[in-house]
């Protein structure tokens, strides 16, 4: 940063010039102390524990060695030379940390101006292609989608802000046997329904085909086992395939009926029966091979590679319905795209790859004919070989998947590619990137999976095929509905239709935030209930507390413009209340630096949430911190200013996330 813009006289006006001035001051006292092999950066953390009047801390073990001392008595050392250093109120040392508290004046002008001050903005340091949503064109998007999606955006979003050049794709499955499925099933089932028929989003009604596919089929599977045919399957598979696994089925029940009979009936609970097993295991064998609904599907699918006219006609309609149901989730959620490219399109892409890895000695050609990857020789050991064409020549998705990073690496020449997909596929990435490496070293650090885990619900796991999902419309409508009471309480002055329009808002950002303010790789329960809160670690909080920064600026009659930034007002913030929201602005950007480089939006949410907080404490505390009814003029303007920048990070941070505020 240019001090000659970011600072009015001697005082910093943006968080990383506060940094350097910081650093500065420390590495000046270190080089003073003798420390000659100085760190490019000594990192300024928050304290661990419950530390009151400290803002920040840095340990002290890189320089132990050099000045011959114990980490805890270097740290006495340099507290005593670092108390009233310039900007350094104070410092004192705690184990091996020195605790550092600022001059509240330096401190907080770095964290407002941040905030109310225009900066310039830097140049792309990189490239990043992101690749997330990737639905399947046979139903619409539910719970777990939304994950996927606000992941994937908020991640773009952060990396925007934080100086990259993002291109966001969007992969869409929209070929295969599962779109045949719902294919099948209205062929046979649709009586020539349609979406405006029905007065159905289009992808919903797709997606009841589906459901109806797989209930049709599961009665014919029932069928079947209960048949001659369902019992010869069941004793040959007994006698082959399944028969180690059954005899340590059968070892597993003779130990648990060995055990405490109050432990029994638990340890018995998760060894299954052999037909509950055998019904499980052979379901896909069925369908392969004997099913009358799974031969009309295959041959659909056979048609439809081969170009049938009748066939490509059907699904053109169904996936433009499905298509068209999916742009109004989008626009519902907030959620765009740079490039939108069809699994239909590129399902050929990897052959030729292939074929030119065999040929160059990097894949070679299993007896079958089929052309694999030894992926031990790769490092994977136990992985055993990864088949990348078939014998017949047909492609797997592993195919694909190397043919459309190829073409984005051409296409975009990335630095990054970021795949945003569920842990369910850790194995698939690992094998794809290093696979990727070995046909062209130049992918080598430049693939990442963006791996999340599974959205469950309270009464537990969502199946598509059984139809017992969430949908990501009914959810938004859900939510809007069970807000309307809670938004017609928060604002009864509003009207009717502007109340029904916050609640709409108010019930994305629930969804959001709360899929969000979780590490993406942990599973989470989504509790709608709890997701429409006004009070606590919510969207709806979020957005209210924001509403209040501007409330509080009408009520004081003032207009941004009229708030205009200057250090000498600010020396008049004084309290710890008022520090502790100058921490938690300081603290934030450091948190969407964080975020980025780890591909974490959790981050982002965690601070947000913390200025909330900070300013929600400070503001209950009228007496003390009155800003609206402060009756000293340059104190007010002051808080004042603290409340815009309070509104401006708020505002930031939930556009971060994806949430529109009110």
């Amino acid at each position: 940063d240019d001090p000659k813009i970011n600072m009015q006289g001697t005082v910093p006006t943006t968080i990383k010039l506060f940094q350097e001035l910081t650093q500065s001051i420390v590495r000046k006292v270190l080089e003073e102390s003798g420390v000659k092999a100085l760190p490019s950066h000594i990192p300024l953390t928050i304290p661990k524990g419950d530390f009151k009047h400290i803002d920040l801390c840095f340990g002290c073990f890189p320089f132990a060695k050099e000045l011959k001392k114990k980490p805890d008595e270097v740290a006495k050392f340099l507290a005593e030379k670092l108390t009233n250093k310039d900007s350094i109120e104070s410092a004192t040392p705690s184990g091996p940390y020195v605790n550092l508290r600022f001059d509240l004046h330096n401190f907080a002008s770095a964290s407002i101006g941040q905030y109310l001050l225009p900066h310039k903005a830097e140049e792309p340091t990189e490239h990043i292609v992101i690749e997330f949503s990737s639905p399947n064109t046979n139903k619409p998007q539910h719970l777990g989608h939304v994950r996927n999606n606000v992941i994937g955006d908020s991640t773009a979003r952060i990396l925007q802000f934080a100086g990259r050049k993002v291109t966001k794709v969007n992969l869409v499955n929209d070929r295969g046997i599962h779109i045949c499925k719902s294919m099948l099933a209205y062929q046979l089932h649709g009586n020539g329904v349609t979406p405006e028929s029905a007065n159905k989003k289009g992808d919903h009604l797709v997606g009841d085909f589906y459901v109806l596919f797989e209930t049709k089929f599961s009665e014919e599977y029932s069928e079947f086992l209960k048949s001659d045919k369902g019992t010869e399957a069941f004793e040959k598979w007994k006698a082959g395939p399944a028969k180690k696994d059954l005899e340590k089925n059968a070892k597993a029940r003779e130990k648990a009926l060995t055990q405490p009979k109050d432990k029994q009936a638990a340890l018995l609970e998760d060894i299954p029966e052999d037909f509950a097993l055998f019904k499980s295991k052979y379901k896909d064998v069925y369908f392969n091979n004997e099913s009358k609904l799974g031969a009309q599907a295959s041959e659909m699918l056979v048609k439809w590679e081969a170009n049938d006219p009748e066939i490509r006609k059907l699904w053109e309609t169904m996936n433009s319905w499905v298509f068209n149901g999916f742009k109004e989730t989008y626009a519902t959620l907030g959620i765009s795209f740079d490039r939108f490219d069809f699994e239909s399109q590129t399902y050929l892409l990897g052959k030729d790859l292939v074929e030119e890895g065999f040929k160059n000695g990097n894949l070679e050609k299993l007896e079958n004919g089929a052309i694999a990857c030894d992926l031990d020789k790769l490092g994977l050991k136990g992985e055993g070989k990864k088949v990348l064409l078939r014998a017949n020549g047909t492609s797997v998705y592993m195919t694909q998947d190397l043919g459309t990073a190829f073409q984005r690496k051409e296409r975009y020449n990335p630095d990054k590619l970021i795949y945003v997909v569920a842990s369910e596929q850790d194995r698939h990435f690992a094998v794809l990137f290093k696979i990727l490496e070995t046909m062209n070293p130049e992918f080598k650090n430049k693939c990442y999976h963006l791996s999340y885990g599974m959205v469950h619900l309270p009464s537990g796991r969502m199946k598509s095929r059984e139809g017992t999902v969430v949908d990501a419309d009914d959810l938004v409508q859900d939510l809007a509905r069970l807000l309307l009471d809670k938004t017609r309480e928060k604002w009864p002055e509003l009207s009717e239709e502007e109340i029904k329009f916050r609640s709409n808002r108010l019930a994305i950002a629930a969804l959001k935030y709360f899929i969000l303010r979780f590490t993406p790789k942990s599973t989470v329960v989504f509790d709608k209930d709890k997701s429409i809160e006004f009070t606590g670690n919510t969207g709806p909080y979020l957005m209210y507390s924001y509403a209040r920064t501007r409330s509080l600026q009408r009520k004081a009659g003032v207009q941004d413009s009229d708030l205009e930034f200057d250090v000498e007002t600010i020396k008049c913030l004084k309290s710890e209340e008022e520090r502790q929201v100058v921490l938690a602005l300081y603290l934030f950007m450091g948190e969407v630096h964080n975020a980025a480089d780890y591909y974490d939006s959790s981050k982002v949410a965690d601070a947000t949430y913390l200025i909330a907080k900070k300013f929600n404490e400070l503001f209950q505390d009228k007496k003390k911190n009155a800003i609206v009814n402060c009756e000293d003029p340059q104190l007010r303007k002051a808080r004042l200013l603290l409340t815009r920048a309070v509104g401006s990070a708020l505002k930031l941070g939930l556009n971060m996330l994806g949430i529109e505020t009110l």
